[in-house]
């Protein structure tokens, strides 16, 4: 505001107070509201109720300018706190953050145009926003695309193929051997004549005879190649490959321990040396089944004066056996419901894909076959194989070194179901 200086001294060297209309001269003199236009109040030098209304003119004037600067600065905050949202939403939408790494929905691009919030503004709602939908193509991990900036969650764990429960080993008598060949005498013959004989008379005489038996210590190995960079990148697959390579030597030796057949360097196994099923003379089964022959073969063990401590079956036998119903659809064999040992009169049972289908072998294991470790199995890596050295390779090395017997071939007994 500005006034009239001429006015106000005059007013000041007199003895009356400097007033304007009823208002102090010092108190206007001082209302000085920046960024408004100064409001001259230069009322005329003349009293009463002109003056007055020269003065109430002025603070009206003042007054609605006031109002219009109010009202100005109102519409100045509403457009900064839009920009300020604008802003902090294309924050939000910056590289680097999650938000910024998802495509906005047509939905989401319409609310946040700024066509949509003029509508939404308008006292009457009337009109119309409209917005530019682009095609968005799939996220994957291909060049080019934003797939490619989401981290994918790697386990490292990696996720082995099922393995094969072995089983047979655990069967035989386990044992050791420090030499490369395991030697013993068996017993060929047996011819005992023994009597109750008379004074004087010839006493009958008996045989018995040996022959020697030599189980040689067999290798069972094999190699893998791998690059130097895969065990200094991921050192847990030195345990992986471990595993595996030991699996290995499990799974053909399970095989060899039933049917390898002695040639080379193979084992001379228990199908190959077991007796063949010879059905009991005077002796028949009406309507024989799978569970019928097992039985009789059992008892072919048992008179060879060795009880069988095991059966072996195929999966797929033994399953067939364990749905055998009666005559009015019940299960015969063990409760279905409840967690059953599986054995069948009285002897255990092993399943193993190891066996053959179709055919079933019984016997006194532990009597009947041993195994004879040399050396356990050892795992070792090398770069000296061949051009492991130029090539940047490693040569692993897995082998274990043993001998299998079949001191009795008598105590196991084999055939086929019926």
């Amino acid at each position: 505001m500005k006034f009239d200086s001429k006015r106000i001294a005059r007013d000041a060297g007199s003895n009356r107070p400097a007033i304007l209309g009823g208002i102090p001269a010092s108190f206007l003199a001082s209302c000085t509201i920046p960024g408004m236009p100064r409001v001259v109040l230069a009322p005329p030098d003349v009293g009463g109720e002109a003056e007055f209304k020269a003065m109430a003119l002025g603070l009206k004037a003042a007054t609605d300018e006031v109002k219009r600067f109010a009202t100005r600065s109102n519409e100045s905050l509403n457009k900064m706190e839009k920009r300020l949202d604008d802003v902090e939403q294309r924050a939000a939408r910056r590289p680097g953050s999650a938000e910024g790494l998802r495509e906005l929905t047509p939905g989401e691009k319409l609310i946040q145009s700024d066509q949509f919030k003029a509508l939404a503004d308008s006292s009457s709602q009337r009109g119309s926003a409209k917005v530019e939908v682009k095609t968005v193509s799939t996220m994957t991990s291909a060049a080019g695309s934003s797939g490619a900036l989401v981290p994918p969650d790697f386990r490292a764990d990696p996720v082995m193929m099922p393995k094969r429960r072995m089983t047979i080993r655990n069967l035989l008598a386990p044992g050791t051997t420090t030499s490369n060949a395991v030697s013993y005498p068996r017993q060929t013959v047996r011819n005992l004549n023994a009597a109750f004989v008379a004074e004087t008379t010839k006493k009958p005489a008996s045989e018995i005879d040996f022959t020697l038996v030599n189980a040689f210590v067999r290798t069972n190995a094999h190699t893998m190649k791998l690059s130097r960079q895969i065990l200094d990148d991921a050192p847990q697959l030195q345990a992986v490959i471990d595993s595996e390579m030991r699996y290995g030597l499990d799974l053909t030796e399970e095989q060899q321990l039933l049917y390898g057949d002695g040639t080379g360097v193979n084992y001379l196994g228990i199908m190959a040396q077991a007796v063949p099923y010879s059905p009991p003379a005077n002796f028949t089964v009406p309507g024989e089944t799978a569970i019928d022959r097992l039985a009789l073969g059992l008892l072919q063990a048992e008179t060879a004066l060795l009880p069988a401590t095991g059966i072996v079956l195929h999966p797929t036998d033994w399953r067939r056996i364990l749905v055998t119903k009666d005559g009015q659809g019940r299960y015969i064999v063990g409760d279905v419901f409840g967690q059953n040992v599986p054995m069948l009169w009285g002897v255990p049972v092993v399943a193993t894909l190891a066996m053959t289908p179709n055919n079933w072998l019984v016997g006194a294991f532990q009597d009947g076959a041993q195994i004879f470790d040399r050396m356990e199995a050892e795992l070792q890596i090398a770069t000296e194989n061949v051009d492991d050295f130029e090539n940047n390779l490693l040569t692993v090395r897995c082998e274990r070194r043993s001998a299998m017997t079949v001191r009795r071939p008598q105590a196991f007994v084999t055939g086929i179901f019926p």
